[in-house]
């Protein structure tokens, strides 16, 4: 693997620390991403409030190249630690188009979107397909039955979003 290229690399956060380290690979000029989610808190005495949430906890993704990631980990007290593929033993590593595909659904905030923490074993047997139509048209992703409900789910290994799409708006690719 060349250590000058970047990757998008699957990092676990100790103790919900997600959004401080962040804003570390912010303030050093390293792209990262944490999946979001608008949840209503219970507030004491009135309504509802709402909240801009991790929407799956201890989990960041950072697109670094492999040497700088090293010297980070290495030199900082930052609680992260690499996300291991259990096949390899190796640092989960997400390529580019998946990754920009998985941040395009999450980012989305549309009612009804679903997360699912997994690992791939779980979505084998799912339907490679890709949305033709609307505001993801191009996104690929998997199809999944779960409740009877078709579900269309963009996967990256450690983390999935399900959305519920009309089947119209899919092909099998």
């Amino acid at each position: 693997m060349d250590d000058t290229a970047k990757h998008w690399y699957a990092l676990r956060v100790t103790y919900a620390r997600e959004l401080k380290v962040k804003s570390f690979f912010d303030d050093i000029d390293v792209e990262s991403f944490i999946p979001m989610q608008c949840i209503e808190l219970p507030a004491a005495g009135r309504r509802k409030r709402k909240a801009i949430v991790p929407a799956v906890h201890n989990l960041i993704f950072v697109n670094i190249e492999t040497e700088r990631l090293k010297q980070i980990k290495r030199h900082t007290s930052l609680p992260i630690c690499y996300i291991m593929n259990p096949a390899d033993k190796r640092p989960v590593i997400i390529d580019d188009r998946s990754m920009q595909d998985f941040i395009a659904i999450s980012r989305s905030q549309l009612r009804g979107l679903e997360w699912i923490e997994c690992t791939p074993a779980e979505l084998a047997s799912g339907d490679r397909v890709e949305i033709v139509d609307g505001a993801f048209s191009g996104v690929r992703g998997i199809m999944l039955h779960r409740n009877g409900r078709g579900r269309f789910v963009v996967s990256i290994e450690v983390a999935a979003v399900a959305v519920s799409l009309p089947a119209k708006y899919l092909k099998k690719v």
